[in-house]
């Protein structure tokens, strides 16, 4: 016996997922293209609803709304699944530049998009300008934008591997010599024990953390950072230097004046090796850091820690240098005191 009613049935089903908020399809890659837009558009403006209803009561000004990165996940994931006919995690990694497993990250908010990563995102997948804006909102104020994602690398790191050439690196910086960096800034007193307390607070977080384990740290300081600032001011930090490089998971190094010209000069920055084998990378300037994961940026990165490391003392005579410099600094207060 004949049906021929069963293509006009799959057809009704279709219409009716389109004009019915509670059926939706399983499998959005079965309906046809103009569908899979208004069926998305709909899920869009549900969420946004929702959004606003669950906002009503909004989160303090400095703490992120509660329903921000949820959105965030669900703006990036609906549309690669959607409106990219399922364009996967990696091929949509490899046009923004970043692995498939760092698109995953973002989709279950495990980590959030740096701010150019967003824009590319939203390019990309015909987002507008949605993606950016989420991503900033879920950082918050309470914390600068380009820091919240970076002390979330920093925390849960497997490996650090850090650069300074004109100061010693935040990880290693006793309270003293944090407070008086922070004050040789435009910082008000408020911001400066704030900035000081989260500077101990990340430090406790990474080289303190017992699971699974500290954190790895290769330091490597360039040798005009043990030398500038007050001599009683110095003296403690090296000393507080020497004396955490003897843990089997920190490795301090300096970079001495020797070493000439080196790519280090251009800045400060940190390379972080993740759980999943990735790599972000945080670089410093006058006005705000940022967050780095595009593979171009990380591969010249990775070249110029390389080119650091060879040109670096090792560990030993490193921390002979620091001695010496120590006693400079001792020789100068002292001087200083009885002239």
């Amino acid at each position: 016996m004949l049906q021929p009613c069963q293509p006009r049935r799959k057809s009704f089903v279709r219409r009716r997922q389109l004009r019915d908020p509670n059926v939706l399809s399983s499998d959005p890659l079965r309906l046809r293209p103009s569908e899979r837009d208004q069926l998305f558009t709909r899920k869009i403006t549900q969420r946004r609803h929702t959004q606003d209803e669950t906002t009503s009561d909004r989160a303090p000004p400095n703490q992120p709304s509660p329903v921000t990165q949820p959105a965030l996940t669900i703006t990036l994931r609906e549309p690669r699944e959607c409106l990219q006919k399922g364009l996967s995690q990696d091929a949509l990694g490899s046009q923004v530049h970043v692995t498939g497993s760092q698109i995953g990250h973002y989709e279950t908010g495990r980590s959030l998009p740096p701010d150019d990563l967003a824009v590319n995102l939203d390019r990309v997948l015909g987002t507008g300008d949605e993606l950016r804006q989420l991503a900033e909102q879920a950082r918050g104020e309470a914390v600068a934008p380009w820091m919240r994602p970076w002390k979330l690398n920093e925390s849960r790191a497997v490996q650090l591997r850090w650069f300074e050439h004109s100061l010693i690196p935040g990880l290693l910086q006793t309270e003293a010599y944090a407070r008086e960096v922070i004050s040789a800034g435009t910082h008000t007193e408020v911001q400066i024990e704030e900035m000081t307390r989260e500077r101990l607070e990340r430090q406790t977080a990474a080289l303190e953390r017992v699971n699974p384990y500290p954190v790895p740290l290769t330091a490597i300081i360039g040798e005009a950072a043990l030398r500038v600032g007050p001599s009683a001011l110095m003296k403690d930090q090296l000393e507080h230097l020497v004396d955490i490089g003897h843990r089997q998971t920190v490795h301090v190094r300096v970079l001495p004046f020797s070493a000439g010209l080196h790519p280090g000069l251009a800045g400060a920055f940190v390379l972080a090796t993740l759980p999943d084998g990735g790599t972000a990378a945080y670089i410093d300037d006058q006005m705000a850091g940022r967050v780095c994961e595009t593979a171009d940026k990380l591969r010249h990165l990775v070249l110029a820690w390389e080119m650091i490391c060879a040109r670096a003392l090792p560990c030993n005579q490193s921390r002979d240098l620091i001695l010496r410099v120590i006693d400079e600094h001792e020789r100068a207060g002292v001087a200083h005191v009885h002239p």
